[in-house]
């Protein structure tokens, strides 16, 4: 006789399972324009070499916050698009060119962490840096390009970037990284570090250092995996098996429980499953235990609570599995091969 148990994934709002080189076309760069439109030659400044610019808009020091939620696939990818104008002090005149230095960030929720992969593109030259960098610009050979329009004194046009931020979830998890739900934030901070000079120069009109913020929060919500189930052949003589499967959660302190079988419940109460052999069926029935020693016999369709998860998501095949299953079936039927498919569905509790 076998009795089919079939593996269930439940999870609570998701599922579980980054020399002057002349001027630029106009192709090259993006139609936005960044301050200042009017530079004051006479009075250099930083903000007049570099600034950001978002959707159109100058910003100060600050992009627009990412806000993001777990994916389904616990492989989280997004992007942040933005713009850079990279040029001299005095007035724009110049490109600049420049590399762009951070250390990276990791994302903190009280003990537990994300660390993020993180690389920012110009996609106009298709030119990628991965993060951490912490290369200083010192010459016209840096990593991207500034967007001047020389010999016009007036702020040149921006450059397209864009920032891919990158993490594997479920190998946090894993590895006892990320360890708990709820939101976890952090600030990804990098400089953009301009060349002494503008293009092809030396006259030390650049040499801009340009810090720029970036606020991320991603939301993990409470998670759940249930592993270890797989098909049972129960012992001919007794009509018994036993197999150990693990349940693991992350966020929630308890779990509840809810059995699915294919051929319904024969018996009072519903306690009784059946293993089908065409029209001959045979009683069987399920308990289930787990590592505190709470007991259940398991009645069809019915909500079980309390039940104490895992907390390493790896228990498989390890003496950290938590839960316990028994099947027990009853005397009866002709000869021949009977089955049940059995799903487990489980779900956090709070």
């Amino acid at each position: 006789m076998t009795a089919v148990i079939n593996n269930q994934i439940r999870r609570a709002s998701c599922v579980l399972v980054l020399a002057f080189f002349g001027l630029l076309g106009s192709l090259e760069v993006s139609a936005l324009q960044c301050e200042p439109i009017n530079p004051d030659n006479d009075n250099p400044a930083d903000s007049t070499g570099v600034s950001v610019c978002e959707g159109g808009s100058p910003l100060g020091q600050n992009l627009s916050a990412m806000t993001e939620l777990y994916p389904s696939d616990g492989q989280f990818s997004a992007t942040k698009e933005f713009q850079i104008r990279s040029c001299g002090r005095f007035g724009c005149a110049r490109a600049a060119y420049f590399n762009v230095r951070s250390a990276g960030v990791t994302l903190n929720n009280a003990t537990s962490e994300i660390p993020l992969n993180v690389s920012i593109e110009q996609t106009a030259f298709g030119k990628s840096v991965d993060f951490p960098a912490n290369t200083t610009c010192n010459s016209d050979d840096c990593d991207f390009r500034g967007a001047g329009l020389f010999p016009f004194f007036r702020c040149e046009e921006c450059l397209n970037f864009k920032l891919t931020i990158e993490a594997k979830l479920n190998d946090l998890i894993k590895e006892g990284t990320l360890t708990q739900s709820g939101k976890h934030s952090g600030t990804l901070t990098f400089t953009i570090d301009q060349a002494p000079s503008t293009a092809g120069i030396t006259a030390g009109d650049a040499g801009v250092n340009w810090p720029v913020n970036l606020y991320i929060e991603l939301d993990i919500p409470a998670l759940i995996r249930i592993s270890g189930l797989r098909d049972m052949t129960l012992d001919s003589t007794s009509g018994s098996g036993t197999r150990k499967f693990c349940v693991f959660a992350l966020g929630a302190d308890n779990f509840k429980l809810k059995p699915d079988s294919s051929y319904g419940s024969n018996g009072s109460e519903g306690k009784d499953f059946q293993l089908r052999n065409g029209d001959e069926s045979i009683r069987y029935t399920m308990v289930l235990s787990d590592q505190t020693g709470k007991n259940e016999t398991i009645s069809y369709s019915k909500s079980y609570s309390g039940w104490e998860p895992s907390k390493s998501f790896n228990c498989e095949g390890q003496t950290n599995q938590n839960m316990t299953v028994t099947i027990e079936a009853k005397s009866g039927g002709s000869d021949g091969k009977y089955s049940d498919t059995m799903t487990l569905y489980v779900e956090p509790e709070f």
